[in-house]
């Protein structure tokens, strides 16, 4: 018997791929492995010890059917226990086998298509999969998997449905810790209606795929798949940043989600100020659930998505003296997450509350001097009767704008 035990580097995996020569999952094996979401283990895994995976954020996971579990494997896992439906059975209590275990063992009872594409990763492989290389060997991995997905596609819509956790095939996919192009495409064009499929907790595979640090040619399909099939479709970046987030996810998968928003859907509205209050919010609520390393990272995202929601703002705004008062109001805001205090609700409000007043300034100044410019313009030419493009900008220029303006706007700057 082959057994798997605990291993201090398990602490940073998001997904993990039980070898298949493992039999057993020793007790504790990935406890408090808070940042695992996804957990493949093979068919011939027959015992799995209490507290295995206790303390981990587990949303993708099969319990083999002749596997004998222990009664408290799921214990302290409230993603998994609190939200997710088991058909018609629930997780009331984290210790309960019945529920939990037995449900799990019939997740894919009836749906070939999900089970194939959560075990695909098992299937022995022939041929050596190269790099941007097209797999046409009909010996390999990939080839028959594919074969597999054809075989069954017949089936009263084996591919549209959804499991326990409601679940497509494409979610079970863009959990895996392998990936192969060939499958994904395959699937998406068999069943495109699995690309905005919401499942338990209102995630879509785009999510996973990112959350799991996908190969860059996966992500570029689903987001492909997305504008092909669905143009007019509107992904939710906000819910997306906001699980990542929660879940404790390195700041390297929440700037991978970020540039594929920016890169392939810039016409996508994000409010990003309405997300990162709301993450202050949660942050600052939860702060003392968190272990001092999700803690450390959720304040290096907090702190990086603050920057990001006003970066763009402050460049749009080009005064230079507001800029730096802003950044200076940000940096002293960072210091204070560590404490996650309720004032740093206000702070985060006040911050975004002066940002909003300047931009509203530069807007009545800027109509400001054109009516001034205006003004000018329609006297000159009343009382000279001119009206070249020199004697246009020599208006602007003797407008009065540079005098009146810092007048008017010592009345209106917040005090």
């Amino acid at each position: 018997m082959c057994s798997l035990k605990y291993h201090l580097a398990f602490h940073s995996i998001k997904t993990m791929r039980i070898p298949p020569r493992v039999t057993k999952i020793d007790m504790g094996a990935f406890r408090d492995c808070e940042q695992l979401f996804s957990i493949e283990l093979p068919e011939n895994v027959t015992q799995i010890e209490n507290y295995a995976f206790s303390c981990t954020y587990v949303r993708n996971i099969v319990i083999p059917p002749k596997c004998n579990t222990s009664k408290y494997v799921f214990i302290s896992i409230p993603i998994l226990l609190e939200e997710a439906s088991m058909g018609n059975a629930f997780f009331p209590f984290a210790d309960s086998r019945n529920t939990a275990a037995k449900a799990l063992e019939h997740r894919f009872d009836g749906l070939p298509i999900h089970k194939i594409c959560y075990y695909h990763s098992y299937h022995p492989s022939e041929v050596v999969l190269k790099q941007h290389k097209k797999v046409t060997s009909p010996n390999c991995r990939a080839t028959r998997i594919l074969k597999f997905i054809k075989d069954f596609h017949k089936s009263v819509d084996a591919g549209c449905r959804q499991d326990c956790f409601r679940m497509t095939p494409l979610h079970i996919l863009a959990c895996s810790a392998k990936h192969d192009l060939e499958v994904y495409q395959v699937l998406i064009e068999r069943y495109p209606e699995n690309l905005i499929t919401r499942d338990n907790w209102g995630d879509v595979p785009f999510l996973y795929a990112l959350w799991g640090n996908a190969p860059v040619d996966v992500v570029r399909l689903l987001a492909k798949s997305y504008q092909t099939f669905y143009p007019s479709h509107t992904l939710e970046w906000g819910k997306m940043v906001e699980t990542m987030f929660d879940a404790g996810a390195p700041l390297f998968c929440i700037q991978n989600l970020l540039n594929a928003q920016r890169r392939t859907f810039p016409n996508h509205h994000v409010d990003w100020q309405g997300v990162v209050s709301q993450l202050v919010k949660n942050f600052t609520n939860h702060f003392h659930l968190c272990s001092p390393k999700i803690r450390t990272i959720k304040l290096e995202s907090l702190s990086f998505l603050l920057k990001h929601s006003i970066h763009r703002r402050l460049e749009l705004l080009g005064v230079e003296k507001w800029e730096d008062e802003i950044n200076s109001d940000l940096e002293k805001f960072v210091d204070k997450l560590p404490y996650a205090s309720i004032s740093v609700q206000r702070h985060i409000k006040t911050l975004y509350s002066k940002l909003s007043c300047y931009e509203h300034l530069k807007h009545a100044t800027t109509l400001l001097e054109l009516a001034l410019w205006k003004s000018t313009l329609d006297k000159q030419t009343y009382t000279e009767g001119m009206d070249d493009p020199m004697s246009r900008d020599q208006c602007r220029v003797n407008c009065g704008a540079q005098v009146i303006l810092p007048n008017v706007l010592a009345f209106l700057l917040p005090g």
